[in-house]
């Protein structure tokens, strides 16, 4: 039994590093291939359910015995080359549950990107009052600034002008 730090360690290199750099190398090429970007598909369809599930289901499967080794077996045998596991996983376990229920996943979907896009909507004009309130603010704040601060420039000239007077006065009697 390998530390948990270690299986997690190897489980993000094998499942993620490797795989996303392997894939970088594949739509590098300067004519890709198309049945290694399809493979790269369905490998990454399955490693997002695979870590969807895991979060959902964290606090059972982490009490399960040798859950980390098997998730580290799963993610080996999904991009090991050789034992073609992405394509029996995906072609024969999820594509066919997919399939029979995309009908309904889509409708769900559309539910709820509706839903989300009104409540994005609504936040929009939240937001947009509440600036728009901050900016009548400021610039009321800034014109009552700039009037107190006239009121006083003209309250300093009329000061200054009244000292030159009496200067003045004092000079000519």
């Amino acid at each position: 039994m390998l530390p948990p730090a270690l299986l997690q360690f190897l489980t993000l290199v094998f499942g993620y590093l490797y795989p996303a750099y392997l894939c970088f190398k594949a739509i590098r090429k300067r004519r890709p291939d198309v049945k290694e970007l399809l493979w790269f598909c369905q490998f990454w369809v399955l490693i997002a359910l695979i870590t969807v599930t895991e979060r959902l289901a964290d606090p059972f499967l982490e009490r399960l015995p040798m859950y980390a080794e098997a998730k580290l077996a799963l993610v080996i045998y999904l991009w090991y080359p050789d034992n073609k596991g992405t394509d029996h996983v995906y072609n024969n376990l999820l594509q066919p549950v997919l399939l029979q229920n995309e009908e309904d996943i889509d409708k769900h979907v559309d539910e709820i990107k509706g839903r989300v896009n009104d409540a994005v909507s609504q936040v929009q004009t939240a937001v947009s009052a509440y600036m728009q309130a901050v900016v009548d603010e400021t610039i009321a704040n800034l014109t009552a600034v700039s009037a107190q601060a006239a009121a006083a420039a003209a309250a300093q000239q009329q000061r200054q002008q009244a000292r030159q007077q009496q200067q003045w006065q004092q000079l000519v009697s």
